[in-house]
């Protein structure tokens, strides 16, 4: 295994300690930081598969370029309804 590699499980195992997973139901997912490009949690995340649902690639690409077109952080939260939540 790469050292580089063997560091980047080291810090990911210290991440998990502090942070545990969020619960997902999903077959495989991630999260990345997008500003060091470091996975924070994931499961299967390195498995290839199949593209996601396309609608909610489309949202996600929906919300960066309406955050760009406004102005908006990304790095600022946003309330979301249970309501829409639960959709």
């Amino acid at each position: 295994m790469p050292s580089s590699l063997l560091q980047y499980e080291i810090k990911l195992a210290k991440i998990l300690i502090d942070k545990p997973a969020p619960h997902v139901t999903a077959a495989s997912w991630v999260v990345l930081d997008c500003e060091s490009r470091q996975i924070l949690f994931g499961r299967l995340e390195k498995e290839r598969r199949e593209v996601a649902s396309l609608t909610k690639i489309m949202t996600f690409y929906t919300a960066l370029q309406l955050a760009d077109r406004f102005q908006i952080s990304l790095k600022e939260k946003v309330a979301v309804s249970k309501e829409a939540a639960e959709t």
